[in-house]
This record gives C-alpha cells, structure tokens and sequence, in this order.
C-alpha cells in the first residue's frame, strides 16, 4: 500500500482543462478557445474558434467564411462602446479558424462572429471576455523546478516521519 501511494505521489498524471466558450447558432456549436484563457492587457491572444455539429460534436465543414469584430463594451476609464477591431474574412479550413489579438484596456469586449455555410445562408454568434489590466502580472511565478523540488522533500519528509511513527 505504501508503494502505490509513492507512485501516485511521483508519476505525473496529465490534466486537461476544457476552457472553451460555446454558443448555439442556428445549427451550429461554435467553441472559441482563448490562450491564455484570462488574458492581461497588453498580452497577445491567441482565439480559435471551431464549428461543431450539434449531434455529433464533430467539427463541420459546412461552414465556408467567418469573420469577427470585437467592441469595448464597458471599459476602466468610461469610454463609450466602440468597435476596436474588424477582422477580415477567414476561410474555413478543418472546421475552424485562428487568429490572436492584443487588447489595450482593461474592461468587458463583445465578441461578434458572422459566419456564411456552404449555402449561401448568413449566421452571428456573440462571446463576451474580460481582460484584465496587467498590474499582478509582474509577480514571479515560482519555477517548475522550484516546485518538483518542494513536492519532492515534501513527499521524503513525510513518507519517513510515517515510517518512524510505526517504531
């Protein structure tokens, strides 16, 4: 028992976190996916939107263009809303697409995807993220190895504090 417990401690075990937003649209499950997934002002974000179907989950090719405007909903300094971004028209390869941006201000963005399908027809989906200023970005994150090391004497400490414990 003592040794399944020391492998469970020792060997890493992969996490896989669904950060996704989903909307519904006219037939369609539209994911976007942000990297990273609570981006920091003036940080460059990664977006992938993919295009599902409903029944199966399975990325469409039913879709054929997309494109996207992003407008400042509510922002720190009380701007009014305005559009600070218009993409241009993405072809649809393999169900979806990629592109990044970088916000400049903290606040609330709405996201609006206008996508066409393979016959003609015209569909909008809307996404809304909060990008937040960058001002506990300048913390250290501690280092991986920093990290396993403290894991490691941890583990060492109290696997033989219990071995003394049963003399």
């Amino acid at each position: 028992m003592q040794y399944l417990l020391l492998l469970m401690i020792f060997i890493p075990v992969p996490v896989f976190a669904h950060t996704s937003d989903q909307r519904y649209a006219d037939g369609y499950i539209i994911d976007l996916s942000t990297a990273p997934v609570a981006p920091w002002v003036g940080e460059k974000t990664g977006m992938s939107f993919v295009f599902r179907d409903p029944f199966t989950g399975v990325a469409t090719s039913s879709v054929k263009s997309a494109s996207f405007s992003i407008d400042a909903l509510m922002r720190k300094n009380k701007k009014s809303p305005e559009i600070v971004f218009e993409s241009h028209t993405f072809t649809i390869d393999r169900g979806g697409f990629v592109t990044n941006y970088t916000f400049t201000e903290e606040g609330t963005y709405d996201m609006h995807l206008t996508f066409v399908d393979t016959s003609g027809i015209s569909h909008v989906a809307g996404f809304r993220k909060q990008i937040r200023d960058g001002g506990m970005k300048t913390q250290a994150p501690i280092s991986p190895e920093v990290f396993f090391g403290a894991v490691f004497l941890i583990s060492i400490l109290g696997f033989t504090a219990g071995r003394l414990s049963k003399k």
